[in-house]
């Protein structure tokens, strides 16, 4: 240990101008340790962050600085903190837990004007999951559970509601091979929700689904004009309604809600009383989250409809949103927002080494998406995963967007890895976060939550 602190290279903060004080943030320490300090400090402590070397005895004479370096806001100056980052995400990558995505469908009751996959017109039966796949999965499982400290599925498609008997079916017999085995299993579901249906909440409970996320956007004018029945019905009613059931019905406290809203520029008109909606359905609710993000273009033909409705093809910045909405922020908050300026929130979990996509027909791969050309092996029904190795191992080692990148203030949440698939099968790389966007969402968590002020 030497005599001389520095600031963490992680360190960042942003100026809350409507409470005229700094919002302090460290991506090593995580959303946890967000502070807010006081306007008579912040001159004292933006001048500190500003100082490349600091005398020990400097910062242990005021408390404000030695709580600061208590938290980790200012380390030793011996300390190689980009080390330590490394050292995080090998734990993040190794964690032993076996996470299984697994796709029920490759068929959806819906037709997305932003979706990006292509659907034909086989029979639904005939894109559900196969009976091979679904022993296999088990068997993989069974043989190999004692390698694995737990197990985390997520059940993925399609729409995978499409195929619940098989959500059931699998749900079962891993539940089962678990318990014996004494390791913990827990499940989530990405659903449109529109088939969320009593009977069907009861068969996702009974399978330990812990999270639900919906995708539901905005108010019903807004989301009936994109996600609309394969015959051009409107959805939302019906999934409000599905929503409303589990409200009052459903008394368990494990199980938890995010409902996710892809944002257009249109979607601004209305943006404030898009809040009020589901703050009075279901603010109450504690179970119950809110997740926005703009509208992407992932391809696809569909898209062109409203290209000039993507925030990434207007000039004006998706940070807009945060600020709008925390003015007004009340009961129902954005916890799955919160996540990319969590540890490793916005890392994609396509590298971690325990975790594998598995298709309708037994294709293995990493991305939660499942098609041939990201395949890296197969699963046979005998629960043998046949993976080709050198394709795997694109997938595990982390690329780096750009020196720059090195020494970002953000990398503990991103840790630099932009997305494997654009890396492999485009051959292009790009920074993983919108970090035009953070200080919007710094603000907008720190009005959302208790923060501790210094």
């Amino acid at each position: 240990m030497s005599d001389f602190y520095k600031p963490s290279m992680f360190n960042h903060y942003t100026e809350d101008y409507d409470n005229n004080d700094l919002i302090l943030f460290n991506s090593y320490l995580g959303m946890n340790y967000l502070l807010r300090v006081s306007n008579n400090k912040k001159d004292k402590i933006t001048r500190f962050f500003s100082q490349p070397i600091i005398l020990k005895e400097d910062i242990m004479d005021d408390p404000d600085l030695r709580y600061l370096a208590d938290l980790g806001y200012f380390v030793d100056s011996s300390v190689n903190e980009k080390h330590l980052r490394e050292v995080l995400l090998n734990k993040l990558k190794a964690d032993g837990t076996l996470r299984l995505v697994i796709h029920t469908s490759k068929s959806c009751n819906f037709r997305c004007k932003y979706c990006y996959l292509y659907f034909n017109n086989q029979g639904e039966t005939d894109l559900n999951i196969s009976k091979d796949t679904q022993e296999g999965i088990i068997n993989f499982v069974k043989k190999n559970i004692n390698n694995y400290k737990s197990v985390h599925v997520d059940w993925f498609g399609g729409e995978p509601l499409l195929d619940i008997k098989a959500i059931e079916y699998i749900s079962e017999k891993l539940i089962s091979i678990c318990a014996r085995a004494g390791k913990p299993y827990e499940a989530v579901i990405t659903t449109n929700g529109y088939l969320l249906s009593n009977n069907n909440i009861n068969i996702l409970l009974k399978s330990k689904i812990k999270h639900i996320a919906i995708t539901i956007d905005g108010l019903k004018e807004q989301h009936d004009s994109l996600r609309t029945l394969k015959n051009g019905g409107r959805t939302f009613d019906k999934i409000i309604e599905n929503l409303e059931y589990i409200r009052d019905n459903v008394k368990t406290r494990t199980l938890s809600i995010s409902l996710r809203s892809n944002l257009t520029i249109k979607s601004l008109e209305h943006i404030e009383d898009y809040y009020r909606f589901y703050n009075d359905l279901f603010g109450d609710d504690k179970r119950f989250c809110l997740f926005i993000r703009p509208v992407k273009n992932m391809g696809g033909e569909k898209i062109d409809q409203i290209n000039n409705l993507l925030f990434e093809n207007n000039t004006m910045d998706f940070g807009v949103v945060f600020d709008r909405l925390g003015k007004i922020i009340d009961k129902m908050k954005f916890d799955a927002n919160f996540v990319d300026i969590s540890v490793g929130g916005m890392r994609c979990f396509s590298n971690n080494f325990n975790r594998f996509t598995i298709g309708v027909d037994g294709l293995i791969s990493k991305c939660d998406e499942s098609n041939d050309e990201i395949g890296i092996g197969h699963l046979t029904s005998k629960g043998e995963m046949i993976i080709d190795n050198n394709k795997h191992v694109e997938w595990l080692y982390s690329a780096r967007c750009s020196d720059k990148c090195d020494d970002c203030f953000y990398s503990c949440c991103c840790f630099m890895d932009p997305c494997p698939k654009a890396r492999i099968t485009r051959d292009t790389e790009s920074c993983p976060a919108a970090i035009n966007e953070i200080d919007s969402l710094l603000k907008f968590c720190a009005k959302s939550y208790e923060v501790q002020r210094i």
